[in-house]
């Protein structure tokens, strides 16, 4: 008996070693796909690259606020760029932290760059993708105020983002570039939803086609609006590929085929849009990655490497 339980225990060792093992296996094999990924971006950081001024007009109920990055070598005397990105998260989760890293890279390169919040669906807050948009709208407002402040005066911008921020992004982009208090010029996103209709998400009974606009746009929907057609326009108001006119900006844009996350066909309907008003855009396809796009180290250097093409583009100020 006492060789047997000496067996077992042996054994239980043996296999919780070898689980620690696969454990620090897979720890190491995803640092080194993180290095990789995340190389496109790197950024070696100081106070001779720029001033990160944080947690600007925080909004604690809301949780709303941003970080604003300066290049040291920005003139004051000159018009300057403006790159926003916003972070994903499934609009449940996420901050804008996460879009450090992005923010540290273009500042490095000349630009002015800001990470911005927005009141997530957690729970805890109530929120749906029109309040997003104006509480990003009134944040670029009080951006262009702040930067304004510290001696530098924007006059376009960018937006960007991925997953949901990547929507947002698009939706800021498409709905109203015009009346933005900073013109955009230029979107770039990541795996980003491009619609909301329903049918495209499954969405097919009458029930949930009207829980989803009323969960998407914050108001109530009907029945009767689907006869009157207010429905339509509703989706569409949340629906970047439905916005897209011969006035729509340049858009570049990124997806991989294994996304178990956004449905992979929704991508068609935004570049459908995009080549049916003439709009400028570029596409590019992870053929490895799914909604992380982890996988495609190359295809993030091109991304990257294609952004830069548009801002010198379509930028007036680079």
């Amino acid at each position: 008996m006492k060789r047997t339980l000496l067996n077992v225990g042996f054994a239980v060792a043996c296999i919780i070693d070898f689980a620690i093992a696969i454990v620090i296996s897979f720890q190491v094999g995803m640092a080194v796909i993180l290095r990789k990924a995340y190389a496109a971006w790197k950024t070696d950081w100081s106070d001779q690259v720029g001033t990160i001024y944080r947690d600007i007009d925080l909004n604690e109920a809301d949780k709303t606020g941003y970080d604003l990055y300066i290049p040291v070598n920005a003139d004051k005397e000159k018009d300057q760029t403006l790159i926003v990105y916003i972070h994903g998260g499934g609009f449940t989760f996420g901050d804008k932290s996460d879009g450090e890293r992005l923010c540290k890279y273009f500042t490095s390169k000349g630009y002015i760059c800001t990470s911005v919040n927005y009141t997530l669906k957690d729970g805890a807050h109530e929120s749906n993708f029109n309040k997003m948009y104006e509480q990003i709208l009134e944040q670029v407002s009080s951006i262009k105020e702040k930067a304004a402040d510290i001696g530098y005066h924007i006059t376009e911008m960018a937006t960007s983002g991925d997953s949901a921020g990547g929507y947002l992004a698009m939706l800021y982009a498409y709905r109203d570039a015009e009346v933005s208090p900073i013109p955009v010029k230029l979107v770039f996103q990541m795996t980003g939803p491009a619609t909301f209709e329903p049918e495209v998400w499954g969405d097919t009974t009458e029930e949930n086609m009207l829980l989803s606009a009323s969960v998407g746009s914050g108001k109530v929907v009907t029945h009767d609006m689907i006869a009157s057609g207010e429905f339509e326009a509703i989706i569409k108001e949340i629906s970047p590929a439905l916005l897209v006119n011969e006035q729509t900006v340049p858009t570049v844009m990124a997806y991989g085929p294994k996304d178990k996350v956004v449905p992979v066909q929704l991508k068609y309907s935004l570049i459908d849009a995009l080549e049916k008003y003439g709009v400028d855009y570029t596409y590019i396809e992870f053929p490895n990655s799914g909604h992380g796009m982890l996988f495609d180290p190359d295809k993030i250097q091109q991304y990257v490497d294609i952004i830069h093409y548009y801002l010198k583009k379509y930028m007036d100020n680079h």
